[in-house]
């Protein structure tokens, strides 16, 4: 995705991760990549796919519906996100990034 692989570059360019072997490097060593430690927060809930007879406008079903997004998944999202940040400042354990 467009949004992952910018966040990637940016991390990359500005502070200094690492690029990793490429797919079939990695097949051929069998060696995992390294891990970057980036706390973050997502969902393991698998995408449901619609019905073939579904409603194809459905505000709550697609993102191309009238309403768009449903917003109070994201907005669920960035308030556990803020969480966690407030949760490290308060302990004094917000990480320092590195400038390469």
């Amino acid at each position: 995705d467009a949004l992952l692989a910018s966040c990637r570059l940016n991390l990359r360019k500005s502070f200094g991760f690492s690029q990793g072997a490429k797919w079939h490097e990695r097949q051929r060593s069998g060696k995992l990549p390294k891990k970057w430690r980036i706390p973050s927060v997502y969902s393991t809930e698998v995408t449901k796919e619609l019905p073939k007879n579904a409603d194809k406008v459905g505000a709550l079903r697609r993102c191309d519906g009238p309403l768009g997004t449903a917003c109070f998944v994201t907005g669920t999202f960035g308030f556990v996100a803020a969480g966690h940040v407030v949760d490290m400042l308060v302990k004094d354990k917000l990480p320092k990034p590195r400038r390469s």
